[in-house]
């Protein structure tokens, strides 16, 4: 018998429990790429720092988007122990629509990875197992992202963020 509070055992082959998504929180909507774009020169404008404020000065190239986030998350952390101002309500609201950006980049990625998977001769069961899926959440799962290779993007590629 197990304690209440103990994490689920993993099966006799030791695979983790599936986890369920039942509770997932919903997608977040495609940004603009106008948007995308906005953001981005925004966040690279205000925080970047040694060669991406070169390439921000030279070339109006942005920062990585991962690093531009994590800029205006610190800027509140040492805002919230007196040692700067905070981020602006512009900056915070570029944040998120970056990190949409970051989300649906993402989301086509594992789209495109699992279609691969499957090319390459993985089902849905074998791919399950590797993610730690039950077979009917992965396929609800892909489902549900499939339509967002659609979503328009900025023609930045996340792999060059």
């Amino acid at each position: 018998m197990t304690a209440p509070n103990a994490p689920p055992r993993a099966s006799k082959d030791h695979r983790p429990a599936p986890r369920s998504r039942a509770h997932s929180p919903a997608v977040l909507p495609a940004p603009q790429p106008t948007m995308v774009r906005l953001a981005r020169a925004c966040l690279t404008a205000r925080h970047a720092t040694g060669v991406d404020a070169v390439l921000w000065e030279a070339r109006q190239h942005p920062m990585p988007d991962q690093a531009a986030i994590d800029a205006v998350i610190a800027a509140s952390d040492r805002a919230q122990q007196g040692a700067g101002a905070p981020p602006s309500t512009m900056e915070l609201a570029a944040a998120l629509v970056t990190l949409s950006a970051i989300r649906l980049d993402l989301d086509q990625t594992e789209v495109r990875l699992l279609n691969t998977a499957q090319a390459g001769g993985l089902d849905f069961e074998q791919i399950a197992a590797i993610l730690g899926l039950s077979v009917h959440d992965t396929e609800i799962r892909y489902r549900s992202l499939k339509p967002r290779l659609d979503e328009p993007t900025d023609p930045r590629s996340f792999a060059q963020r």
